[in-house]
């Protein structure tokens, strides 16, 4: 069995990134779900590149813009879209059991440790708040778009609650 060194505190943060780590890239999601092919999603990102913006950026915009070119509000990202997009997001294999077994596995090296599990995202956070693997984190940092700002007063966008 492995042995523990003392440890300082009994507690240890886990810390995760979300997109191609937890799940799929939620921007191509996006993306596709919206109807738009990852080549042909790639090809209206490329010229914002070539102008010198950074890749992150430069994909929501290209969203927004899809976005924005919807006549249908339920064809719009939103909130709510974007809460049932979380909701139908499924992570990569083994990621559902892995919090209960890096906790288990913590417990038999040191048992009186807590785990806790962070999660920092340069996507857009409203969306792994909504995905069933959410409950596991203590707190969730991430991008956070101002539909209000994009959409005016008819949308709906209530302030993000952390966990």
């Amino acid at each position: 069995m492995t042995k523990a060194t003392k440890p300082l505190s009994n507690r240890i943060a886990v810390v995760f990134d979300f997109d191609d780590t937890l799940v799929p890239d939620t921007i191509d999601s996006l993306a596709e779900n919206c109807g738009i092919g990852a080549a042909e999603f790639r090809q209206r990102v490329q010229p914002l590149l070539e102008d010198g913006w950074d890749k992150i950026p430069a994909r929501f915009y290209c969203l927004i813009e899809e976005s924005k070119r919807r006549s249908n509000l339920k064809d719009k990202i939103t909130k709510e879209y974007l809460v049932n997009f979380g909701r139908e997001l499924k992570p990569f294999d083994g990621v559902t059991e892995m919090f209960g077994r890096l906790q288990q596995h913590a417990h038999e090296i040191v048992p009186d440790v807590e785990v806790e599990f962070y999660l920092i995202t340069g996507g857009i956070v409203e969306i792994a708040r909504h995905t069933c693997i959410a409950h596991h984190f203590k707190a969730m940092w991430g991008v956070r778009v101002p539909l209000r700002r994009i959409w005016g007063n008819s949308v709906s966008e209530t302030q993000h609650q952390p966990h």
